[in-house]
């Protein structure tokens, strides 16, 4: 019968990996079928052929109507191009819809339909003009004659698309009951192999536990009589271990009671001023941060990662980790420090590149909208007002094509050092993105923010700029202003008004301040 137990073994393991693999297979096709499933059943816009039709239909009854009264002088050339338009984008998902393939019989009307009505629409769009009244008129009596016989084949395309969704759904319900008839087998398969599993797994776990059991009781008696040889033994090199194997830089291994130094690496003797009892408290440059790390000291059996400034005679940041350990029935610290300052340094540099315009040296989009929402709130908590300036240099495209982007780039910095002059004390400033600025005025209503506007644009006009050729360059900007009115509002929202007055300022002229306000002091009131 011995001979005999390992090919039994090897017939129970290929069984057991057999239905492990059976398993798999089974999971992982029921994984695809149903996330295939899913993916079709979940995609946006599924079955919208009947909705699209119908708005199709809709919209070429409105093109009628519109065109009907472009001729009778009720609407203009821009209505009729809008609802050209509309009508346009409800034929484009029809065109390329599948949809119709599922009708019992082919309906070789319904594409030509479509291509007929799209050549239509094409024609008319690229005829229409928005300040051509008279080509408007033309087109118009040309939509008022056409359409209304597109009417009768776009409602046919309405019952089409109801049929064709309606068989198209009952063959996505034969092709789910298939599914589910497969998967239901897949779980009985699943079923069976999990209660096979479990079988084989509890006849393991009990033989396990009476190995275990055995073989617990022969070690028992070698340990109690080796354990107090090695004690101290294994105490001794344990400790050493921890030292070598735990030291990534500086060690020091103090007394818990009385910082007796037990061990000190050389380069944290220089850099304290002694190596007595007051050791630790030498080492540090803020005595604050010491009391705080003999507190964690005296709270936590072993931390890491604890950062803090390091040699007051010649600064640093470390890392220092701490593990609590015992020598001779004494508590001692076992103190690691690892210097950090270049990565504090890389760490500033990625802060400022996160934060900062690169060509400007100005706070970014995202900087600036958390510093205006903070400012913001300060404001509104203590009814103070406040104003945002979007800032927009006058015909920089120009300049650009005129003299380069490394002019264009010289134009960005000394505008920006001309902002920083003026706004940087007041508020949060910032570049949006290229050529606009925006800034916060905190404690400026309208008639503040407009006193400051004028005096940058002023400023602004007078700086003296020449090309590479020698051509002088010159520079304006155009403001929009906007003053949060005491209500709860966000930079957004200002941003959105200031933004505004700035196109006011632009389509009035440029190289002027706006704003939407009428109790400010600007032009536009």
């Amino acid at each position: 019968m011995q001979p005999s137990r390992p090919r039994h073994h090897k017939l129970a393991m290929l069984a057991l990996l057999s239905t492990l693999a059976t398993m798999i297979l089974a999971t992982a096709y029921s994984l695809v079928t149903v996330n295939a499933k899913y993916a079709k059943y979940s995609a946006p816009g599924m079955h919208t052929e009947v909705w699209q039709s119908y708005q199709l239909h809709s919209e070429t009854r409105r093109l009628s109507d519109t065109a009907n009264r472009v001729l009778a002088g009720e609407a203009t050339a821009p209505e009729l191009i809008q609802r050209l338009g509309v009508a346009k984008s409800q034929l484009a998902p029809l065109q390329h819809t599948r949809v119709f393939d599922y009708l019992p019989e082919a309906h070789a009307e319904l594409p030509e339909t479509l291509e007929h009505l799209d050549s239509l629409l094409q024609a008319w769009s690229s005829r229409l003009s928005w300040q051509d009244t008279s080509q408007a008129i033309q087109v118009a009596d040309e939509m008022a004659d056409q359409l209304p016989t597109m009417l009768g084949p776009t409602h046919d395309i309405i019952v089409s698309a109801n049929i064709a969704v309606a068989s198209r759904l009952d063959a996505e319900r034969h092709d789910l009951k298939r599914t589910f008839q497969r998967l239901v087998w897949v779980l009985l398969l699943l079923g069976t192999g999990s209660l096979l599993l479990a079988a084989k797994l509890f006849r393991d776990y009990r033989h396990t536990l009476h190995l275990t059991r055995e073989l617990g009781t022969l070690n028992q008696s070698l340990e109690e009589r080796v354990a107090e040889r090695t004690r101290r033994l294994e105490e001794r090199k344990a400790l050493l271990g921890i030292i070598l194997d735990s030291s990534p830089s500086d060690v020091a291994l103090l007394g818990a009671n009385d910082q007796h130094a037990y061990y000190i690496s050389d380069t944290l003797r220089q850099r304290a001023s002694t190596n007595d009892s007051g050791f630790l408290e030498s080492l540090f440059v803020d005595s604050h941060q010491y009391t705080l790390f003999m507190q964690r000291l005296a709270t936590s059996q072993a931390f890491d990662n604890w950062e803090a400034r390091l040699d007051p005679r010649s600064p640093y940041w470390a890392l220092l980790s701490v593990r609590h350990l015992e020598i001779d029935s004494h508590r001692a610290w076992l103190i690691w420090s690892l210097d950090i300052s270049e990565r504090k340094r890389m760490e500033h540099e990625l802060k400022q590149l996160a934060t900062t315009d690169s060509l400007t040296g100005l706070a970014n989009r995202r900087t600036f909208l958390r510093q205006a929402i903070k400012q913001l709130r300060r404001s509104l908590r203590e009814a103070n007002p406040c104003s945002v300036l979007v800032i927009d240099i006058d015909n920089f495209k120009r300049i650009n094509d005129q003299h380069g982007h490394q002019v264009g780039d010289t134009v960005l910095q000394a505008v920006a050092r001309r902002l920083d002059k003026h706004l940087h004390p007041r508020g949060p400033l910032g570049r949006l993105g290229g050529e606009e600025f925006a800034a916060l005025v905190k404690d400026a209503d309208g008639r503040a923010a407009w006193e400051i506007a004028e005096a940058l644009r002023d400023d602004v006009e007078c700086l003296t700029l020449q090309g590479e050729d020698g051509r002088a360059i010159p520079v304006t900007i155009s403001i929009g202003i906007a003053t949060h009115s005491g209500q709860d509002t966000s930079p957004q929202h200002l941003l959105v008004e200031a933004d505004k007055a700035l196109y006011l300022a632009k389509s009035r002229g440029r190289n002027r301040c706006e704003t939407l306000d009428q109790s400010s002091p600007g032009p536009s009131c």
